[in-house]
């Protein structure tokens, strides 16, 4: 299954899912939000390139550890720009970091393991 609060992101998602053969539960919803139960999580948020500004990309970052921290997970996958911030909101050591090009900006894909 898979959320974003947008509807032409969802609409992207589920036409990239048709053409790769996977059947979806996609839906709008705010991640920061929503219970966050399933065994993985796997996510790429906003990197604040088009966000207006810097708090704003912090605050949805904290608000999504925060909501993260609360859900009953065992693993978490997320590629972001802003790796260190995450590690430091979520609390917890990543079990693998990789740094990558996405694009012209460096990103970190980490890994997060929890024993729920």
């Amino acid at each position: 299954m898979g959320c974003d609060l947008f509807k032409k992101h969802i609409r992207g998602a589920r036409l990239n899912a048709n053409c790769a053969g996977v059947k979806l539960n996609l839906f709008i919803a705010d991640a920061a939000r929503i219970r966050l139960n399933s065994d993985v999580i796997i996510t790429n948020p906003p990197y604040g390139l088009r966000i207006a500004s810097k708090s704003a990309t912090e605050r949805l970052y904290k608000n999504f550890a925060k909501n993260l921290s609360n859900g009953g997970w065992e693993r978490f996958v997320v590629m972001t720009a802003y790796g260190e911030k995450l590690k430091r909101y979520i609390g917890i050591k990543p079990m693998r970091e990789i740094r990558i090009m996405y694009g012209d900006l460096p990103a970190d894909i980490l890994i997060f393991r929890r024993d729920i």
